[in-house]
């Protein structure tokens, strides 16, 4: 595992609490996603770009890179991807649904993401 370390710079992490998985971003625009008592990643997926956050809502995961896009976690397929107007610093998700996309000095919210 050490020697798999070496080789990625992380940029985000974030757990998926539905199932304990944790999704770690790397600068190279790949999410990888790691069981717990597992030595390997077992998903690696090329999503783009650095990877500046990670979120989880229900069945599906939102990652951030130069645009926010979003992933059927079950079948590992993009569902939607959705242009910024400017560089995002992180993304989260409520309880509800809504998906925050964080600026820096401002928040925006989206009710209803299309997936």
């Amino acid at each position: 595992m050490a020697d798999h370390l070496a080789k990625n710079q992380y940029t985000a992490m974030t757990q998926n609490h539905s199932n304990a998985v944790i999704a770690t971003g790397t600068s190279k625009g790949v999410v990888e996603w790691w069981t717990p008592g597992v030595g390997t990643p077992g998903v690696q997926l090329f999503v783009g770009s650095k990877v500046e956050s990670i979120a989880f809502h229900k069945g599906y995961m939102y990652t951030l890179t130069d645009r926010v896009k979003v992933w059927d976690s079950r079948m590992l397929k993009l569902m939607h991807e959705q242009p910024l107007p400017r560089r995002a610093q992180s993304i989260a998700t409520s309880a509800s649904g809504l998906l925050a996309v964080n600026y820096g000095f401002k928040v925006e919210f989206f009710k209803d993401t299309p997936v």
